[in-house]
């Protein structure tokens, strides 16, 4: 699998397009890059992250492009700076999972089913990259090591 380098995003700012609250940006670059590059190429041309300043009682929630035209929509609220590093991290991923499990308006319905099961498949989703992700930096890591050759 391929990925983007971890400081790609923090390079180039304005490849996230990210609407509202603007320090949003960092928190996004510092969750994506462990999603593979051909994944989070697609989500980032078919979304938008939105932030919004006014506290609704919810932290995030994925809007599909079937309720607005043309992208996908992210959406957080300032509750997602009361949560830690990785909090913020695995909620930002769990977002990006409805997308690429092309998960619909059930997902924003009160009905608990659709909002557990779909909860369920995206935090799976979530897990597989970050186990993905680390068996990557394992790869890397096993190749960038040289053998030692013994001797004193």
């Amino acid at each position: 699998m391929q990925y983007y380098e971890i400081e790609h995003f923090h390079i180039n700012k304005d490849t996230l397009p990210v609407l509202g609250d603007q320090t949003f940006r960092a928190k996004l670059a510092d969750a994506i890059y462990i999603i593979p590059k051909d994944i989070l190429d697609d989500a980032l041309s078919n979304c938008v992250f939105l932030m919004l300043s006014e506290e609704k009682g919810v932290s995030a929630c994925f809007i599909p492009k079937q309720l607005i035209t043309e992208k996908s929509m992210f959406a957080f609220y300032d509750m997602f700076y009361s949560q830690n590093r990785d909090q913020q991290g695995h909620m930002i991923l769990h977002e990006i999972a409805h997308y690429v499990l092309d998960h619909s308006d059930e997902g924003l319905s009160d009905e608990d089913y659709y909002n557990h099961k779909q909860d369920k498949e995206a935090n799976a989703l979530v897990d597989k990259w970050i186990d993905d992700w680390e068996k990557h930096l394992k790869a890397l890591e096993e190749k960038t090591m040289k053998p030692w050759k013994g001797g004193d």
